[in-house]
């Protein structure tokens, strides 16, 4: 029997696929901090990335694409992410 190494989801779900519009964050949270003091990044980038944005860290992730804010990613989005509910 051939065993495969077991991939982590940290690795196969990207921000694109957890992140929330600006907008619906609003109507949920409230306003958006100033992005400049938020982490920051890109609809590309992997669970494991946004959890390393993550720590420690009160503020949400913007996702910026174009220079101009595309979503956001809450640590509630990115659990939910980990257990597989995208």
């Amino acid at each position: 029997m051939v065993r495969w190494p077991e991939i982590s989801k940290l690795k196969l779900i990207y921000a694109h696929t957890v992140m929330q519009s600006v907008e619906k964050f609003e109507q949920h949270s409230g306003t958006l901090p100033p992005i400049d003091t938020c982490p920051q990044a890109r609809p590309d980038d992997d669970l494991d990335t946004l959890v390393s944005l993550a720590l420690g860290q009160e503020k949400p992730i913007v996702i910026i694409d174009d220079d101009q804010p595309v979503g956001i990613v809450t640590k509630d989005s990115l659990l939910r992410g980990m257990q597989g509910e995208v």
